[in-house]
């Protein structure tokens, strides 16, 4: 235990810390490249430090990769979604990226197909609603009881003009 306590120390001594879990869980760079990546800079380990290493360090880094996935879809999906359609895409999108078995690169292709899916719901809504007033102004322009005064009124309530 403590060559792993060593090894992210050294890591995080030299700032690499973060750069280094990316390259192992992110990336999924193979042992072998790792311990070469370590040597250039100037870090010895071992496969067996390294194994260590990834059992320690995974779970938090796959659930800190969810929280900046989550953080960043809130942030990032600006108008193109409502804030309760966001947070669905976030917490969806959290799921995901807290599984240590998916790669940056997949989570990123599901991130955006998630975006386009929420993007078509939300657009299905505002037609199926677009709809209902069209159908409501074809009714008041329809009936006949009605001054041409009041059709004018009715109308502009249904489009809330």
């Amino acid at each position: 235990m403590s060559d792993n306590k060593s090894l992210a120390k050294k890591l995080a001594d030299k700032d690499l810390l973060e750069e280094f879990c990316s390259l192992m869980f992110d990336t999924q760079v193979n042992y072998k490249d790792l311990l070469e990546q370590l040597e250039k800079w100037g870090i010895s380990s071992s496969i067996g430090a390294l194994s260590r290493f990834s059992d320690s360090q995974r779970s938090q880094w796959t659930l800190a990769r969810a929280k900046r996935q989550y953080e960043s879809m809130l942030e990032d999906a600006g108008t193109t979604l409502d804030e309760a359609q966001k947070r669905v895409v976030a917490e969806r999108l959290y799921g995901l990226a807290a599984s240590p078995n998916i790669s940056e690169k997949a989570l990123l292709k599901m991130r955006d197909q998630e975006i386009k899916m929420a993007v078509l719901s939300q657009n299905d809504r505002k037609l199926t609603l677009l709809e209902a007033k069209v159908n409501a102004a074809n009714e008041v322009m329809d009936d006949t009881k009605l001054s041409p005064e009041e059709k004018v009124h009715r109308w502009k309530a249904v489009f809330g003009r």
